[in-house]
């Protein structure tokens, strides 16, 4: 039996055709920008040929157009899965709303009605599911059409939670409470986090068209971000979210029609209001690549709510944050201070803001200028830049395309592979650079291929954030020493590891030969070498955590205290060396590591008499911090 689901989103379509009951998978298809007439997206792939189809710059302006060119290519000569759409059985749609309707039901023409009832309440996406499932009705009028209504895991939510401060009567007569919605995203993620065993205690975000918080407890939805409709909560593509109640009959008063305020809340708020551009994120970011303030500001709505560092800072510190992001963005010489800052806020802002927001590689905020009043306070922030505006959107969009590229290449891996993945790339394409122009920056290590610690932990995080694994910059210094150092630290499963990428980066230019990295994920000597700086004290630095996801461990090249060190090296030479290569080893103890170290050239002549013939050359390579030694051995 063939079951289509379908996905109607306010702007986007959907679709997986499954071969039930084994629930195979036999294609999908994604439509974005659904209502454009020259801008809309298709992407769709067969999983029984591995054929593809890909367009932009397509005319959709209604989800008829986009239902019809889904079903060309799903029953295409090249595409297709399936010789005709009679071989539908039933079609499933994650339906939003229907009046005394929630959960599972056949979406007969009462269910439907009731649909249309609440119209009011969810234009756009009840609008959107009545068009979309006529559209299927008209070409496939005996299938049964079946919907999920999401409103169904919030119906739990305790009335104290899901009550409005408003006359309890109209409650009673109206009905009107929180709904809550995007029930099958929360509750598949309560679902996934049961399986885990970490169902207790759930924050669930659906960020898209339409954006939702939910709160989970032992599974069940307990608060939710959306109201009575699907127009309030956090900022949305097209729909405003929260606003003052007494905005709608302000606007009344100054002339408006009600309809266009609700057309202008619904259609033309949220991130296409703010930004004057387009509901797309990836536009918006484009355009404020440009500096320009309105799309900046939009953008900086949705990025400042997900920082790591930033998001800890008070409001009073974030809008001198926001104020310093919008000059550097605008290439303004100078950033005007909302508020009067110490020299040590200001240092720490502008030091987290470089750690944090990779993607200032205009501008270096470590170099800092400022002016102060007569009592002591800082007013202005001076900027400078290391390249033009008119240079800046290249060089952000190149890299911003390879740590997309690595995104892509990544997919499907475990978090920790993708990050050996990004830490093996940049030690295998890049070289250390002592003076570069951006040699601090992650456009050296993109474009260049070639930085200092600075570069390469914020490339290291620009990939890592594009795959949604949690990273972080540290800047400190060595301990007992004035030199400055920075390094990541990465969040893998529950704990923080410390991630060191400039040691095994090549110091002159000649490939070092090293096995996935001497310090990579290994917490607990990197924090015995370096010490954060005194000025992240405005915020909470992840502590590392064990030894157990080091590149060593996992690799086997660690050598623990206790072991037999003779038997271990000769296992390790002999699964790595025997017919010429390299390994690493990290060894657990000093003492273990000085013996090594001492007596390495007996160890290896004994080595080669019991294992190789002929005429060998080897080479050794000593990090006294980090208690790891390299042999490479050649014929």
């Amino acid at each position: 039996m063939k079951l289509l689901v379908s996905n109607v989103g306010s702007t986007s379509l959907k679709f997986k055709l499954f071969d039930m009951p084994e629930e195979r998978v036999l294609c999908e298809a994604k439509i974005e920008r659904v209502g454009s007439r020259d801008a809309a997206i298709m992407s769709y792939r067969s999983h029984l040929s591995g054929a593809r189809f890909g367009a932009e710059g397509l005319c959709i302006p209604s989800y008829a157009e986009g239902i019809a060119l889904f079903l060309e290519k799903l029953t295409g000569d090249e595409t297709g899965v399936i010789k005709g759409v009679e071989e539908i059985s039933a079609i499933g749609f994650k339906t939003v709303l229907s009046r005394g309707y929630y959960g599972v039901h056949e979406l007969t023409d009462e269910v439907m009605e009731n649909m249309r009832e609440y119209l009011y309440i969810a234009p756009v996406h009840n609008a959107a599911y009545i068009e979309a499932i006529g559209q299927f009705r008209a070409v496939l009028p005996d299938v049964p059409m079946i919907g999920v209504f999401e409103t169904a895991f919030h119906r739990e939510i305790p009335l104290e939670r899901a009550l409005y401060s408003i006359p309890y009567e109209w409650y009673e007569k109206y009905g009107i409470r929180k709904m809550g919605y995007h029930g099958a995203s929360h509750g598949y993620i309560a679902q996934q986090a049961a399986k885990l065993g970490r169902a207790e205690r759930v924050i669930s975000c659906h960020l898209g068209g339409s954006c939702s918080i939910c709160a989970i407890l032992d599974g069940k939805s307990v608060d939710n971000s959306f109201g009575f409709s699907l127009q309030t909560g956090v900022m949305h593509a097209n729909r405003a979210g929260d606003i003052d109640p007494y905005i709608v009959p302000f606007l009344v008063s100054k002339g408006m029609e009600l309809d266009d305020i609700l057309h202008g809340l619904s259609k033309n708020g949220g991130l296409l209001g703010v930004s004057g551009v387009s509901n797309d994120l990836r536009e918006v970011s484009a355009a404020a690549a440009d500096g320009n303030v309105r799309e900046l500001a939009a953008q900086e709505i949705w990025r400042f709510d997900r920082r790591g560092y930033l998001n800890q800072l008070d409001d009073r510190l974030l809008e001198d944050v926001l104020a310093i992001y919008r000059a550097a963005m605008n290439f303004e010489s100078e950033a005007v201070l909302p508020n009067k800052l110490s020299e040590r806020e200001l240092i720490s802002i502008c030091n987290l803001m470089a750690l944090d927001c990779t993607e200032l590689i205009q501008t270096d905020l470590f170099s800092k200028r400022w002016e102060h009043d007569g009592a002591g306070k800082v007013m202005r922030l001076k900027l400078s830049y290391v390249m033009s505006q008119e240079e800046y959107k290249p060089a952000r969009a190149e890299c911003q395309a390879l740590a997309e590229q690595l995104a892509y290449e990544t997919e499907g891996m475990s978090d920790i592979n993708r990050e050996l993945y990004v830490y093996n790339y940049i030690i295998a394409n890049c070289v250390y650079d002592r003076g570069g122009t951006h040699a601090f920056s992650p456009y050296g290590v993109f474009s260049g291929h070639s930085a200092k610690c600075d570069g390469f932990s914020k490339a290291m995080k620009w990939a890592l954030d594009e795959m949604g694994i949690d990273c972080r910059c540290v800047s400190g210094a060595y301990i007992g020493r004035d030199d400055g150092h920075t390094w990541c630290t990465v969040r893998l499963g529950d704990n923080w590891y410390d991630v060191d990428v400039t040691a095994d980066v090549s110091q002159s230019g000649q490939w070092q030969p090293v096995i996935r990295g001497a310090v990579n994920i290994a917490s607990g000597w990197v924090r015995s070498q370096f010490e954060p700086d005194a000025g992240l004290d405005l915020v909470s630095v992840p502590e590392g955590a064990d030894m157990s996801l080091s590149a060593h461990v996992l690799d086997g090249t660690f050598i623990y205290a206790g072991e037999d060190i003779a038997s271990r090296f000769d296992a390790l030479l002999s699964a790595y060396c025997s017919y010429g290569g390299s390994v690493c080893f990290q060894i657990e103890s000093v003492e273990d590591y000085e013996y090594l170290k001492a007596n390495m050239d007996w160890m290896l002549t004994g080595w080669f008499d019991r294992n190789l013939w002929g005429t060998w050359n080897y080479q050794t390579w000593y990090s006294d911090a980090y208690r790891t030694m390299t042999v490479s051995v050649s014929g």
